[in-house]
């Protein structure tokens, strides 16, 4: 008789019973595999029902949450009460967005035993669906979100683009026990959906080879597909004690070893030149040692290598031209990095302006761009789109967008009381300060949406509303001349509906402000 996963033979023998006895804590699933032999002939082995033993996880732990009963040991707890919280999901846990409440959810793996001085690794992935989501890591001695003392990944952004986000942190306890650890969702309120699959908790032996030091890869210069990896390797062993010798340092790139360097001292440089195979993207390169046949901690660095897609234009800037009324001049610097961090050729790039809501696109290989407006009936307003392109992609996706506006300017003093819900003076634009365009807007109304009417009587107020906490924007006046006033004044009638908004006004010429006074509820 066989017992498994292990393989201990625990009874040869006539009998047809026999007492197999478990002195492992460490919670494991055992079944027993039966031979009957006879005059040297030996059946097919015979398995015996599944039994699950042990108080608590060993090491390694995973799970990959594909079985239906994936959270059997595992502690789920809605801290806020809200509702919202993890559950089992096709084959993931998600915590799916509270239209009033931030995340404050967590997800507990069982107990898992730890021994003092090893190095011990959380790991998981992490996508949303479309909104910026936000997780974290932690470990602890009790499934609660109190003993959660020590984080071990801090609260991460986790975009849309790149897809999948792989997150690891490490910890070394310093007494052998139980050990709980924990997934926390923190995304803000109102958001989508977040997805988190293979939690793995891993170790690395307290005598094993810590991580090597003083990392750097350097991508190949001007775009080449090149990247030079330096590293010291390591000199000390995960529990501080110095290394006598070492068998080899790994070098791999995206999962894939390209160098093994053999005739390595502790502590000593080294520097690996990538060139085979690199391909124009995002490498990740990961390093790590071998003593005595035990793999040690590691290190990662990721870069991108070759030419890289521009990235944003600088200091966009639309301005009248004054010698010639009507006339809207945009200026802008080059990107001085690629979308990625990589290289691009300032002198090499390419520009496209898109004015106002047309699908029209302007190509030029200047820094600059004229547009005449129409001003024969007062102000006019328009607004443009600019970004760069190169031979490894186009910058649509970070473009930079600027409003201007023409004509003669109006004479101070003025009032717009946005009486009847028209405007006397146009055009006031609105401009994002924080967040995406459309997640905040301003819309002239009589008042009564937001049950603050208007204080003069007029029925006319414009409405600042927002879809997403944490994002501003800015309404702009058009063009007054304020030349013939001493001391000019801004000043308006603000009503709060909301207790944490907060609202501020400023006069500017160009960019310098001239006047401002904050108001806050």
């Amino acid at each position: 008789m066989t017992r498994q996963p292990d393989g201990v033979t625990v009874y040869t023998g006539a009998d047809k019973t026999c007492t197999d006895l478990i002195t492992s804590d460490v919670k494991t699933t055992y079944t027993y595999d039966v031979v009957t032999n006879y005059k040297g002939q030996s059946s097919e082995a015979k398995t015996s029902n599944a039994l699950q033993l042990g108080t608590y996880q060993g090491v390694p732990y995973t799970q990959n949450f594909d079985a239906a009963n994936a959270l059997d040991g595992w502690v789920i707890t809605d801290n806020n009460s809200d509702g919202s919280t993890w559950e089992l999901n096709g084959g993931r846990i998600s915590y799916k967005y509270n239209t009033k409440n931030a995340a404050d959810d967590w997800a507990f793996t069982p107990g898992i035993k730890l021994e003092a001085g090893n190095l011990y690794h959380l790991s998981f992935t992490a996508y949303n669906t479309s909104l910026d989501e936000a997780v974290a890591g932690y470990v602890g001695r009790e499934a609660t979100p109190a003993a959660m003392t020590t984080e071990l990944i801090a609260p991460t952004v986790i975009t849309y683009e790149p897809r999948m986000h792989y997150l690891r942190g490490s910890f070394k306890p310093t007494e052998t026990g139980v050990y709980y650890f924990a997934v926390k969702a923190c995304s803000p309120a109102d958001m989508s959906t977040v997805y988190v699959d293979d939690v793995a908790v891993t170790v690395t032996p307290a005598t094993a080879p810590g991580k090597p030091e003083n990392l750097l890869v350097t991508p190949g210069e001007r775009g080449a597909l090149s990247a030079t990896i330096a590293f010291n390797a390591p000199s000390k062993a995960i529990n501080g004690s110095t290394l006598q010798s070492l068998d080899c340092c790994v070098v791999e790139r995206d999962g894939t070893e390209i160098a093994r360097v053999t005739d390595v001292t502790p502590g000593q440089t080294i520097s690996v030149i990538d060139t085979e195979g690199v391909s124009q993207d995002t490498h990740t390169y990961k390093i790590y040692s071998i003593a005595g046949g035990v793999t040690g901690d590691f290190d990662t660095q990721s870069k991108y290598i070759g030419l890289d897609a521009p990235g944003p234009v600088r200091n966009l800037k639309a301005t009248e031209d004054l010698s010639d009324p009507g006339t809207v001049v945009l200026t802008w610097d080059a990107p001085d990095t690629g979308q990625h961090g990589g290289y691009i050729d300032p002198a090499g790039l390419l520009y496209e302006v898109s004015v106002g809501y047309s699908s029209d696109e302007y190509g030029t290989s200047e820094t600059t761009f004229r547009d005449k407006l129409d001003i024969s009936g007062g102000q006019a307003y328009q607004g443009y789109s600019v970004y760069a392109l190169n031979n490894a992609g186009s910058g649509r996706y970070v473009w930079k967008t600027v409003v201007a506006i023409a004509g003669a300017p109006y004479e101070a003093p003025l009032t717009e009381s946005f009486a009847g819900v028209h405007m006397t003076y146009a055009p006031w634009l609105p401009e994002m300060a924080i967040g995406e365009i459309g997640e905040a807007r301003w819309t002239p109304c009589d008042g009564s949406a937001t049950q603050a009417g208007t204080q003069d009587g007029d029925g006319g107020v414009i409405a600042f509303s927002t879809s997403k906490l944490g994002v501003s924007s800015r309404i702009i006046s058009p063009k007054i001349d304020i030349s013939k006033m001493s001391k000019p004044q801004l000043s308006s009638w603000i009503y709060l509906t909301g207790k944490s908004d907060q609202v501020a006004q400023s006069g500017h010429q160009g960019l310098a402000p001239l006047h401002s006074r904050p108001h806050a509820l």
